[in-house]
């Protein structure tokens, strides 16, 4: 079976899933990388975290240890500074402020 190749809208957005998508090699291909908080399960993740914690590369942070209530976590290129990291992740939740 071949697969047939689409071209998306220019406004398309890719979002792609996988653990080892903020390692070395691949974390500066993306324009923004979110990852989850949380300590590493299984030996999968592990592996992923001892090459390079995402964390700590990503842009945006999630911590879900309320799921119910997920909140910003820190990031490796957040901080208390408003730079790229605050702006993805204001964008992202919708609450970019006035004239941005």
């Amino acid at each position: 079976m071949e697969p047939k190749w689409r071209t998306g809208p220019a406004d398309a957005i890719l979002v792609l899933d996988g653990r080892f998508l903020l390692r070395r090699r691949l974390r500066d291909r993306w324009d923004v990388a979110l990852a989850v908080d949380g300590e590493p399960t299984d030996a999968a993740d592990r592996l992923a975290y001892a090459a390079s914690d995402p964390r700590a590369v990503a842009s945006i942070v999630v911590d879900l240890a309320d799921p119910v209530h997920p909140r910003r976590g820190t990031a490796g290129g957040a901080g208390i500074e408003e730079g790229p990291a605050d702006e993805a992740w204001a964008e992202a939740a919708g609450t970019r402020r006035d004239g941005d």
